[in-house]
């Protein structure tokens, strides 16, 4: 009965603002107040994944209660355009390459919060249940919000310092001309102040500094004993934690 409650909720609350409450956050992080949404945490025993139903009014495909994907709509369009999105299309990647996954996720207070990210069309179903088996699991993300909140391309530092989770991202690889990953919407930073990037002295972002030693994995923190690795590497992804010459810890990508 507390599980049905529980999903009667979220079912009602889902076309909510994307966010959660002020949190008890990892060292390192400023936060600010945001809308609440607090309700039963579901039975933490292992489902079966559930089996994609599409609801034809907006084009959304969903896979549980609070978890669904959907082409990106006029709404979503203007929110990124500018930002994210170049204010000219382009021919690499247009909106129809790209999907929005609305999800909820757990925050570091236990509280249940709504989240979204913008990801290649053909990752999306993946995405979507990656998440939710985050999301049975309790595993706690500071935030899941899209980098325009933060003003798109020139705000990755600034989403990176909130640990926030993101997905899409027009840019080009740090000191490169090569396009990212996350400008072809194939790539997802996780936690990203707890999972730094790492090359020699050089971690980024700066006050993930504490989190560069790996001896000692807190939650939230990726290593390969980790939830996150571990549904992600199942489905085909490439872990930023494996590469040789530097550590991305946060990064999951896939071709």
């Amino acid at each position: 009965m507390r599980r049905i409650i529980s999903l009667v909720i979220i079912v009602l609350l889902c076309a909510s603002a994307v966010g959660c409450a002020a949190f008890s956050e990892p060292a390192g992080i400023e936060t600010s107040a945001s809308p609440t949404v607090s309700f039963s945490a579901p039975d933490p025993t292992p489902t079966p994944s559930p089996s994609p139903s599409p609801t034809p009014d907006d084009g959304r495909t969903t896979i549980a209660p609070g978890f669904y994907f959907k082409p990106l709509d006029d709404e979503i369009k203007a929110r990124i355009t500018g930002l994210s999105y170049p204010e000219d299309a382009q021919d690499n990647i247009t909106y129809d390459d790209l999907n929005v996954v609305n999800i909820l996720h757990y925050n570091f207070e236990g509280e249940i919060c709504f989240g979204e990210l913008i990801v290649a069309a053909d990752l999306a179903p993946e995405v979507t249940e990656i998440f939710y088996q985050l999301y049975l699991a309790e595993y706690p993300l500071t935030s899941v919000i899209l980098i325009d909140e933060f003003g798109g391309s020139e705000g990755d530092r600034a989403s990176m310092t909130a640990n926030n989770t993101s997905a899409f991202n027009y840019r080009l690889v740090a000191g490169t001309d090569k396009l990212s990953n996350h400008a072809l919407g194939r790539a997802i930073d996780i936690n990203p102040m707890m999972n730094p990037y790492v090359k020699g002295s050089h971690v980024s972002p700066k006050n993930g500094e504490p989190y560069a030693d790996r001896s000692v994995i807190q939650p939230g923190m990726i290593d390969k004993n980790d939830l996150c690795y571990q549904l992600f590497t199942e489905h085909g992804w490439t872990w930023g934690g494996d590469w040789k010459s530097m550590k991305d810890y946060q990064h999951f990508e896939k071709e």
